[in-house]
This record gives structure tokens, sequence and C-alpha cells, in this order.
């Protein structure tokens, strides 16, 4: 499912306008991803739980000229499903 499915779904499911539903996702990804710059984490009970974590550094290689090359450490943005979801699917 894609972003547009997605949105279409809410709207559905909520018995609101697309441009409303639009509107609600967009602001739930700006809460989420603020939250994640912040080092926050965002736990939804019985969904699951957003959160940074750490990628170390390491080496890889470049596909087109096969030269080796350092990646630095980083910020990822992570999932862990909630016993919720797990148990729905």
């Amino acid at each position: 499912m894609n972003k547009t499915k997605f949105i279409e779904r809410i709207a559905e499911e909520a018995d609101v306008p697309k441009s409303e539903a639009q509107r609600y996702f967009e602001a739930i990804e700006n809460v989420i991803t603020s939250a994640l710059k912040e080092d926050q984490e965002v736990q939804i009970t019985g969904f699951g739980k957003f959160y940074a974590r750490e990628q170390k550094a390491r080496e890889g290689v470049n596909p087109q000229t096969g030269e080796k090359m350092h990646i630095a450490a980083r910020k990822v943005p992570a999932f862990s499903a909630g016993n919720g979801l797990k148990e729905s699917i």
C-alpha cells in the first residue's frame, strides 16, 4: 500500500474527506519525525514504538567502481511492533 492508498483508507475508516485525512497523516508524520530528531521515542500502546538507533560506521563498496569506501556512523529510524499489532496479524 502506498501513501495515497493509505490516506484513502484513513478517509474511509474515519468517514472524513481525503483532504482532511491527508492533513491528519501529515500531522502524525511531522510529530513522529520531530520526536525522533529530538532523540525521543514515540510509543503507541498496542501498536508499537518508533525510535532512532545508532548505526555503526562500516566499510562499503561503491557498486559502480568497486572502490572501497568508509560509511560514517549515523542515526536511523526504527520501529518495534507492539503485542497488539503482532497478535492481529
